[in-house]
């Protein structure tokens, strides 16, 4: 990736914050009030009628772009209803208040563009669009803006983010029937050992253009140049990219793909994240699930193995079933943790999020170490590119 597309990225992202703040000052609070109020009604406008008007498109190679068509009609036409409300009361300000609403102004809408830069460049990241996409997720405003986003509002932008962007986790029925088991444990999330593991947990992105979507899921690094993740995370897409932390957003190779296990190696060459240390399966115990739930922000919470057994699984694309060693783990697994690893105490792989129970959000699975131990020795070797499979909806 050419190193100056980051800093063009970064310079045109800064002029359009800067805009924003001219023109918050310039308008005023109440006018900026308006016109946000204005935009978080055409927001919820497409949250609601945005599913509706995809499940109108029946040609996949349309559906993006009505998709995004919708969600720009349904945000502007809000945005403008609201700036005129906003200029209605504005001109009811008393004068000796233009001051202060003039610097109250420039904040909320300083504030305002912040929101805007953040969803469209983490859409734009998701969609998969040669060059653009990494240089996106390279950008150093974006990546100060995620650090410092409150992780309420990191996750309601992420949900926003899945209009467009197609974080489906599989459902399984449960292997064992009626589960006892109570809420998934609170651990340490930022103790050293995963702190540090989490610096080789990365968000992978892509666009399966096949089926009009664009995909988004977890991923982490099993070995030099190597990237383990879920097979139905990057299904159809062509050129995934890879978030790291520290590395920004790199376009990877898929050089393995396991539909019927669900399982997918990406290279990227030059990668300088260390691997994540090897573990066993765990029988029992607390453990850690990281990764991007509903492509971020980050997360490490707490799961409890509930059992290990064989269990018979479909492969991605909803073809014939073939057995797979798998945990049963009481954790909190959404859309967006698939492909994420799951780690012991000390920060050590035993397992890879790849389902979510189909009756309960509070049972997840996971491979264990016996599906994937073979395809991270044989990782080093993989080279090649290979092809992605169908893409299925979701």
């Amino acid at each position: 990736m050419t190193t100056a597309l980051p800093l063009v990225v970064d310079v045109l992202l800064l002029l359009a914050l800067v805009a924003a703040v001219v023109r918050g000052a310039r308008a005023g609070f109440v006018f900026t009030l308006g016109s946000t109020i204005g935009a978080i009604v055409g927001a919820v406008a497409a949250v609601v009628l945005v599913p509706v008007l995809a499940a109108w498109v029946p040609d996949p190679q349309w559906r993006i772009a009505a998709v995004f068509a919708a969600i720009a009609l349904l945000v502007i036409g809000g945005l403008s209803l609201g700036e005129a409300i906003g200029h209605h009361w504005r001109r009811r300000v008393r004068k000796r208040l233009r001051a202060v609403d003039r610097v109250v102004g420039a904040v909320a809408g300083g504030a305002v563009g912040v929101l805007v830069v953040s969803l469209l460049g983490s859409t734009v990241t998701a969609l998969g669009i040669p060059l653009v996409s990494p240089a996106v997720a390279s950008s150093t405003v974006l990546s100060t803006i995620e650090r410092y986003t409150p992780d309420p509002l990191a996750r309601a932008l992420g949900q926003v983010r899945g209009l467009v962007v197609s974080e489906g986790i599989p459902r399984i029925a449960d292997a064992l029937g009626t589960l006892d088991s109570g809420p998934p444990p609170t651990i340490d999330g930022g103790s050293p050992a995963l702190t540090e593991a989490a610096q080789s947990v990365g968000r992978v992105t892509g666009a399966a253009y096949a089926c009009g979507q664009t995909q988004s899921g977890s991923a982490f690094v099993i070995a030099d140049d190597r990237l383990l993740t879920n097979a139905h995370v990057i299904a159809g897409v062509t050129e995934p990219t890879v978030e790291l932390p520290g590395v920004g957003g790199v376009a990877g190779r898929i050089v393995y793909f396991d539909a019927q296990q669900d399982v997918a190696v990406i290279a990227i060459d030059g990668l300088s994240t260390a691997p994540l240390a090897l573990g066993e399966t765990l029988p029992d115990g607390t453990v850690a699930v990281q990764g991007y739930p509903f492509g971020g922000p980050f997360a490490s919470t707490g799961a409890e193995i509930v059992d290990v057994s064989t269990i018979e699984a479909s492969s991605i694309d909803g073809g014939s079933r073939a057995a797979r060693e798998s945990y049963t783990l009481a954790a909190d697994v959404n859309p967006g943790n698939s492909g994420g690893p799951v780690l012991d105490l000390d920060g050590r792989v035993i397992g890879m999020v790849y389902a979510r129970s189909a009756t309960r959000d509070d049972i997840g699975y996971a491979h264990t170490m016996a599906e994937l131990d073979e395809v991270i020795a044989a990782a080093p070797q993989l080279t090649d590119a290979v092809g992605s499979g169908r893409c299925t909806t979701r």
